[in-house]
């Protein structure tokens, strides 16, 4: 399992979270009225995965995520430049 924390620059409203694995396959979604701080678990087994953000305005950035251990309990902190 892997908590994952967003910090964005400023607000954004409407914002989605789209969670792929390796194989292009989607594996988690998530939409946001509005926020400046995301919080997402994701319960998948160790591997690649990549996390889109995007915006209403059609902005968006994907973050590569690997999970080495299914077991542990991982905290990762990404700050996305909106």
């Amino acid at each position: 399992m892997l908590f994952l924390f967003l910090k964005l620059l400023k607000l954004q409203t409407p914002l989605s979270v789209k969670v792929y694995n390796a194989l292009g396959q989607l594996i988690s979604t998530e939409k946001h009225p509005s926020a400046k701080v995301i919080q997402q678990q994701i319960h998948a087994p160790a591997g690649l995965y990549f996390v889109k953000v995007s915006t209403a305005d059609e902005v968006s950035k994907t973050l590569r995520i690997i999970i080495r251990c299914a077991i542990q309990m991982t905290f990762k902190v990404y700050k996305c430049s909106f």
